[in-house]
């Protein structure tokens, strides 16, 4: 396992590789927005770069932009990815409004969510 921890003032990022099962986690912790959007940027990037299927846990984002949303969406058509909430009431209602809700397989954990991947 690879833990990276990085942060903007509002804002920590954690990823960590797992080798069983071969995801790419990132976690964030705080506010994704305009002023933190390029280190959710360079991390998703590096996400996609793995190769590996991808988990977001969402469930301590106090708050989350469409340049979030955006990045989602990317990642989700890109390959394999999972959400792991609660999600903020804010976000989920990005979500809604956006229509885009289901378009992303949430878990209730990190322990569901990579259950999903463990084959």
């Amino acid at each position: 396992m690879d833990d990276t921890a990085e942060g903007e003032p509002g804002l920590d990022v954690v990823t960590t590789q797992l080798g069983s099962p071969r995801v790419f986690v990132i976690t964030l912790r705080g506010d994704a927005d305009l002023f933190t959007h390029p280190l959710v940027e360079e991390t998703f990037t590096r996400a996609g770069e793995s190769g590996l299927p991808l988990v977001v846990d969402l469930s301590a984002l106090a708050y989350g932009d469409e340049l979030l949303l955006g990045l989602l969406l990317k990642a989700r058509f890109s390959g394999e990815l999972a959400l792991v909430g609660p999600i903020c009431d804010s976000f989920r209602r990005r979500l809604s409004i956006t229509g885009t809700e289901s378009a992303f397989d949430t878990h209730a954990s990190l322990r569901d969510a990579l259950a999903g991947f463990a084959r």
